[in-house]
């Protein structure tokens, strides 16, 4: 009877060994699984990281070198405001100033030394695309709302609008900046961009429809010599005053980030 109770005994104590050492290996399993995410989500974000400082350290230099050529023109050359050119020949037809060429400025002077991509002027290498590490090819084809993304691989020259706090405060063109844009940006540039400017970027600030008080502007209008006052109403926050770098998330089609930069304060 005794040598009964002992071996159910020992059958009893290896089933419970074993339910034990199974326990154990389904939480050593459990415990790496939670390891190997964690790991790949750190290694993810210090990616993206590393891509927003690298995306933002080239976006930073290129904008300096147009700042540096824009005021160069200015104070060597001679260059007023209005003849400041950012047209090359795109269509290959030989001329430097024509109205078929993008970003063509007719003010400019006949001897191109106001052209900022041309030897006789800044003699800056022209960029055609914003670099494919600064902007979000998901949104190649169409926005988040699904329309056609016209602004998609292009930078602009805008002149419709002033930022408020750099160089002159006015409801007149004659206080617009001239910048460089271009959107369709990742939102971690975006962030990033705004965390080195401290903007708020956490939510991202909006361009948005004025139900503020103060003037609005036009985003839309591209420099071609003009800086008209346009009021299409939109406007950015305060907290863009003073800032001549910033991102902002597009009013209308969210999760449409756009970049600008000042080069000349006016």
């Amino acid at each position: 009877m005794n040598k009964k109770i002992t071996q159910s005994h020992l059958i009893s104590d290896e089933k419970g060994n074993v339910l034990f050492i199974i326990l154990i290996a389904v939480a050593l399993f459990a415990a790496l699984s939670y390891a190997v995410t964690s790991s790949s989500n750190v290694s993810s974000n210090n990616a993206s990281k590393e891509q927003a400082e690298l995306a933002y350290s080239q976006i930073s230099q290129h904008v300096a070198n147009l700042r540096t050529a824009v005021k160069r023109l200015k104070i060597v050359n001679g260059c007023e405001d209005n003849q400041i050119s950012f047209s090359t020949d795109s269509d290959g037809d030989g001329e430097f100033i024509d109205d078929d060429d993008q970003d063509n400025n007719n003010n400019a002077p006949d001897n191109l030394k106001c052209h900022v991509f041309h030897k006789n002027g800044g003699g800056l290498p022209y960029l055609t695309a914003p670099p494919k590490e600064w902007i979000d090819p998901s949104l190649e084809e169409t926005t988040p709302k699904g329309t056609e993304n016209t602004g998609y691989g292009r930078i602009f020259y805008i002149s419709g609008m002033p930022i408020a706090g750099i160089g002159s405060d006015c409801d007149a063109g004659e206080c617009n900046e001239l910048l460089i844009s271009f959107t369709s940006l990742t939102k971690e540039l975006c962030q990033y961009i705004n965390k080195k400017n401290d903007i708020p970027y956490d939510p991202i600030r909006v361009m948005a429809r004025t139900n503020l008080s103060g003037p609005s502007y036009s985003w839309n209008y591209t420099y071609e010599g003009a800086y008209t006052f346009v009021n299409t109403g939109v406007r950015l926050d305060s907290h863009f005053q003073y800032k001549y770098e910033g991102c902002f998330e597009n009013h209308y089609e969210r999760g449409l980030y756009f970049y600008y930069a000042v080069l000349l304060a006016r």
